[in-house]
């Protein structure tokens, strides 16, 4: 999905800033929303690389 929607291969994350979105949808009426995300860039960036070795050792 790329970065919009966090790290490679983080499901989870990705899962939670799709989620995150839809619930603004609502708010939405032409201006800008802005939301802090409860989790930082780089402690989802650790997490995708823990799960990005994981899969290579499974390979």
């Amino acid at each position: 999905m790329g970065h919009q929607f966090g790290v490679p291969f983080h499901k989870e994350l990705q899962k939670d800033v799709i989620r995150a979105c839809l619930e603004l949808l609502p708010m939405t009426s032409g201006t800008r929303i802005e939301r802090p995300f409860p989790k930082t860039w780089a402690a989802a960036r650790r997490e995708g690389k823990v799960i990005e070795q994981m899969l290579h050792d499974e390979s």
